[in-house]
């Protein structure tokens, strides 16, 4: 209902998907979402697949003309195909220290738009109960510069927007703030 709303209003919205399955990605932008979110992207092979996963063409995803995302069925193939390619946004989510082990690889990978860091997640699987450790600010820098060395947007969640202000330094282009759960509890 939240998808087609948003088509109706034309408003993009991505969609986080469960995981990096074909059938999670595909159901997302068949309903009409604009792009997707991939969480624990933590190999090159599933940075592959996830792009690939998320455009029509050759080794990738097949055509699907009745879906939302196609207007069901009023728009013409190679209509479909150039808004498809002009406007689906890939976002790889950095979860483990695996992926920023490899970040510098998959960040090349043609299809995959942007990086985001999970610094909660990410700090937990270095071993830690906090977000101040040197090894989350060595991953967010090293995620930083391999955004940046391929052209990616750069993101991460935040408590505040002082938050945002202080980890700007580490090249971060696009911040996600607080939750809906931190609003709707301040009332």
């Amino acid at each position: 209902a939240c998808m087609a709303l948003a088509r109706a209003l034309d408003f993009p919205m991505l969609v986080r998907v469960g995981d990096a399955s074909l059938r999670e990605i595909l159901q997302a932008l068949d309903l009409g979402a604009a792009g997707i979110v991939v969480p624990h992207v933590d190999s090159v092979e599933k940075a592959v697949d996830t792009a690939k996963s998320a455009r029509y063409g050759l080794h990738g995803r097949g055509y699907a003309g009745s879906s939302r995302r196609a207007g069901y069925a009023t728009q013409a193939m190679p209509d479909l195909l150039q808004r498809s390619k002009d406007e689906t946004v890939v976002v790889a989510q950095i979860e483990e220290p695996s992926g920023v082990d490899i970040v510098d690889h998959f960040a090349q990978v043609w299809g995959i738009d942007g990086l985001f860091l999970g610094p909660a997640d990410l700090s937990v699987g270095y071993g830690f109960d906090h977000q101040t450790s040197p090894e989350l600010f060595a991953a967010l820098e090293r995620c930083g510069k391999a955004a940046k060395n391929n052209g990616k947007a750069y993101m991460t969640f935040v408590p505040d927007a002082e938050k945002a202000a202080e980890w700007q330094k580490y090249g971060l282009s696009m911040f996600f703030v607080s939750s809906e759960h931190n609003w709707m509890r301040a009332g």
